[in-house]
């Protein structure tokens, strides 16, 4: 309960820079080792971008220790058409996103990307070990929304329509139909999530399959590492925890938390 601030280790990666602004993105690994930062970066005076075009104020992306030790700059980022979003793997070995800027996180690499169009080859993630870039920034399109237990995300459009592996870039379900609702609105396992289904709600796995619930609809908050979910089944107003079966929608082993209620 108590609060205290953050000092940033960067050494000497600021010193090409000017100021920085504040962050529009906060991330930790699961291990909680780690977090990353997108934050606003001033681009120095003396370097005048020549474009036609606009020039965006750049983010750098960058991985700490979760006590502000060992700063590293791995990226570049805009704040365009929505604030950025970066995650850690499972693993805690890779950063992905959306959306890296396909330059090296320099000013003058910067500048040539948006005076000359000189571009790195496009990247999703980037290997905390080895600095390597890699995945296809395709698949999260608009952005995603990251399951906790895998490397799972949906993605895709606005709300979205398809089910991803962040690591291996792969599309394990798609859904092109503009009418439909979110493909994934709670993730519950770490190959499933509850969605909405004509007025009904099921558990939908990453393989297509779908379980529908026969009674009351589950709001989902998190799971616990025992396995135990906190849930309600009255949209929030008395909070549960317990034991749900995915086969039946079933819960088992509930206790109240009227801490949590409303």
């Amino acid at each position: 309960m108590e609060v205290s601030e953050l000092e940033i280790q960067w050494g000497d990666q600021l010193d090409e820079w000017g100021d920085t602004g504040h962050l529009l993105s906060l991330s930790g690994s699961s291990d909680g080792s780690l977090i990353c930062f997108a934050q606003i970066v001033r681009i120095p005076d003396e370097l005048n971008i020549d474009s036609e075009y606009s020039v965006p104020v750049p983010l750098l992306v960058t991985v700490c220790g979760s006590d502000g030790s060992d700063a590293r700059v791995i990226g570049l980022s805009v704040d365009v058409g929505g604030s950025p979003q970066f995650d850690f793997s499972r693993d805690s070995r890779y950063v992905f996103g959306n959306r890296f800027q396909m330059c090296l996180p320099s000013p003058e690499d910067y500048a040539r990307y948006h005076e000359e169009g000189e571009r790195l080859e496009d990247f999703m993630m980037v290997d905390l070990l080895t600095g390597e870039r890699s995945g296809n920034p395709s698949i999260i399109s608009d952005g995603y929304y990251l399951n906790p237990y895998s490397d799972l995300a949906a993605a895709g459009w606005y709300p979205p329509n398809t089910i991803v592996n962040i690591a291996t870039s792969e599309v394990l379900l798609e859904d092109n139909c503009i009418d439909h609702p979110t493909i994934i609105g709670t993730w519950v396992l770490p190959d499933a999530g509850l969605a909405g289904s004509n007025g009904e709600q099921v558990l939908r796995y990453s393989s297509g399959r779908e379980t529908l619930n026969p009674g009351t609809s589950l709001s989902v908050y998190c799971m616990i590492p025992d396995g135990r979910y906190v849930f309600s089944t009255d949209g929030g107003d008395t909070v549960m925890l317990g034991l749900i079966n995915w086969d039946t929608f079933e819960t088992h082993d509930t206790t109240e938390l009227p801490e949590l209620a409303g």
